[in-house]
């Protein structure tokens, strides 16, 4: 069984509607393992008491900072700091706080996952976007 859905809003996930519709049509016929329960406490995250799973320091903070194009999407993303977080701001007026991950790695709600690289001296050259079916876009930074 193949399933495949197109979608034209940047916020539609298509991976999770494809999943919807196996459900459907597949009705139980197949179990899935419950995924293994997140390290931190549930409902952890920042502004609810506990820290993020993993810490960047504000000198890393500043050195994300910048405007990042890719020839290949057709598109820029601007990072900046706001509020002691790193944010990832995409036209028009889309504005996505970064949750750290590991070193130079972030989740970005309906970006994915965002990595910047570092040139041989150790600044921050490019960021690379993984989400459900884009692989290491590459924006470099101008």
């Amino acid at each position: 069984m193949s399933i495949a859905v197109l979608c034209n809003a940047a916020t539609a996930n298509p991976t999770q509607y494809a999943h919807a519709v196996a459900a459907q049509y597949l009705a139980g016929a197949f179990t899935t393992p419950e995924p293994p329960a997140p390290a931190a406490a549930a409902g952890a995250g920042r502004g609810r008491g506990a820290e993020p799973a993993y810490s960047v320091t504000q000198p890393d903070l500043q050195s994300y900072v910048g405007r990042y194009v890719s020839e290949e999407a057709e598109t820029e993303l601007v990072v900046a700091i706001e509020k002691g977080d790193l944010v990832i701001k995409r036209r028009p007026d889309t504005v996505l706080r970064a949750r750290p991950t590991e070193k130079d790695a972030f989740a970005v709600p309906s970006l994915g996952t965002v990595t910047f690289h570092r040139a041989a001296g150790g600044q921050v050259n490019e960021l690379s976007v993984k989400l459900d079916r884009v692989w290491d876009l590459r924006f470099h930074r101008e």
